[in-house]
């Protein structure tokens, strides 16, 4: 007997259902990636226990510092490691008091227990010449050094350190022969000057992070019925914020009761935090715009989650977080297209790519704000892009990298036993 036409509606559905849930191919592949790290991944017995396999890998970096990207970035490859059956540590030159518990001062005794080493370069450091001399398995993860031109008008010593980091890669080239950077746009700058094959592993940006409570007296302050306008990201002059400034006080002929927030930290007596202070106050402008300086997660979740738009005017960014963060809260993006951003963006936002008319720019941000059809169009899009920066997606493409280890064992050191390897 042939099914009524309901039924018959009913099955269709749940295969078409089935199809797009087991058929689609992004589908599979992120369903691959979260089953190997908990399946398929070396077990503690399996890293440490067969002759000649790699049981130790540390990372080196420059500093540890609380809430800082390439840092959070290290703690995470640190925990995958510890999770796979690695011994891994994190040794730094310069730490923040706040992470202390998270990582060991560097000396170049580390090194002498070293089985592995990943050296994540992003500026000048004394560490750099321990590592390229290092003979081990190594691998340079690379997450773009600012341009020093950014820093010479403000402060021209740290601007020597960047061209010092810029100066290194080349050197360091030649003497890791495995590599990868947390963008494109990074590994691009890799092959540039002779890293063979580098990978990209992009930063993690995970969703669960954010499971707590905001802080809620200033979630009450920040939902007072005004705009809230964002930027995320430490005061520095290859950020812009100077640009966003300006471009905020044009914002305001179309909505005069908004208020920016700018939020991250800078030295004390920084000579850009000054200027950038000086020209707020040049345009009358205290009342609307708010440095927040450092702040706690619990802050940061209130402003996120109570931000209409996020804007930034930004000229350098290797890969730049705070935009995955924003997706995440649902806030719409309008940004400058430099750099990796509009790689780390995806369709996810609004790209612009001059910077000529800052009041065209300001009409752009009030379109964003008011036009709820748009809106609804770019959250939709930043949704779909943010699935993509989930650890367990990135953590696979970490596994291929760190499997390299063991291939050099046995390209470096003959006779020793074959890599592991993924089933």
């Amino acid at each position: 007997a042939r099914a009524s036409e309901d039924v018959l509606s009913a099955l269709g559905a749940r295969g078409r259902r089935y199809a797009e849930e087991l058929g689609d191919w992004n589908r599979v592949m992120e369903r691959s990636e979260i089953a190997l790290p908990t399946h398929h991944l070396p077990s503690a017995d399996r890293a440490s226990g067969r002759s000649g396999a790699i049981s130790r890998v540390d990372q080196f970096l420059p500093n540890l510092s609380f809430g800082d990207a390439i840092s959070n970035y290290a703690l995470w490859i640190r925990d995958r490691l510890q999770a796979w059956g690695y011994d891994s540590e994190i040794y730094v030159r310069h730490v923040d008091p706040r992470v202390a518990s998270e990582c060991t001062v560097f000396s170049p005794e580390a090194l002498t227990n070293c089985a592995g080493a990943i050296y994540h370069h992003s500026i000048g450091s004394e560490i750099t010449p321990h590592l390229l001399n290092f003979t081990g398995p190594k691998c340079l993860i690379y997450h773009n050094i600012t341009p020093a031109e950014f820093f010479k008008p403000f402060r021209p010593e740290f601007a020597g350190i960047l061209d010092q980091g810029r100066a290194d890669l080349g050197e360091l080239a030649p003497h890791f022969p495995i590599s990868g950077g947390d963008s494109s746009f990074n590994v691009g700058e890799l092959e540039a000057v002779g890293f063979a094959r580098p990978s990209v592993i992009p930063i993690p940006v995970d969703p669960a992070k954010w499971n707590f409570s905001p802080d809620s007296e200033l979630m009450t302050q920040l939902q007072d019925g005004r705009t809230n306008i964002l930027f995320v990201g430490r005061i520095a002059p290859n950020k812009k914020q100077e640009d966003l400034v300006e471009a905020f006080s044009l914002y305001l002929d179309f909505d005069p009761e908004a208020r920016l927030h700018i939020v991250g930290g800078s030295e004390a007596g920084d000579p850009y935090a000054e200027y950038l202070m000086d020209r707020i106050e040049g345009l009358g402008l205290q009342e609307a715009i708010t440095l927040t300086g450092g702040v706690n997660e619990a802050q940061l979740a209130a402003y996120y989650r109570t931000a209409h738009l996020f804007w930034s005017m930004s000229e350098h960014e290797g890969f730049c977080v705070p935009l995955v963060e924003a997706m995440w809260f649902d806030v719409p993006i309008v940004a400058f297209g430099g750099t990796a951003i509009p790689e780390t963006m995806g369709p996810g936002g609004i790209i612009f790519t001059e910077k000529a008319d800052f009041h065209t720019l300001a009409a752009l941000a009030w379109l964003l704000r008011c036009d709820d059809h748009l809106r609804s169009k770019l959250i939709h899009a930043q949704r779909q892009r943010r699935e993509d920066f989930r650890p367990n997606r990135i953590a696979s493409r970490l596994l291929s990298l760190i499997q390299k280890f063991h291939f050099d064992v046995r390209n470096t050191r003959p006779g020793l036993a074959e890599p592991l390897r993924v089933s």
